[in-house]
């Protein structure tokens, strides 16, 4: 896929990216930490499924190495964010 980008060209990936679960304190909202389990709830349904999983950040990092780096991370006021990649000018040399 680097291989067909110009050297301005953008990647845009919209997924999840899993994160540790992180539970509420006394001194945090109770819905705190709602987005890891929505992800985690999603990777076991992917597994029974699929046998598949939600690809934590430095497993999208593995993924986009193949001449890509990751530029940017979005993250939406949702379980989602934008993952952008530019190719990688260092692999280049």
């Amino acid at each position: 896929m680097a291989g067909a980008l110009g050297s301005k060209s953008k990647i845009l990936i919209v997924d999840m990216i899993a994160v540790p679960n992180v539970e509420s304190t006394a001194t945090t909202a109770s819905h705190f930490g709602s987005a890891s389990k929505i992800i985690s709830g999603s990777s076991m349904y992917m597994l029974a499924r699929i046998n598949g999983y939600e690809r934590s950040m430095h497993e999208w990092e593995a993924l986009v190495m193949a001449g890509l780096r990751i530029t940017n991370i979005y993250p939406l006021r949702t379980h989602i964010s934008i993952i952008e990649c530019a190719i990688d000018t260092r692999a280049m040399l």
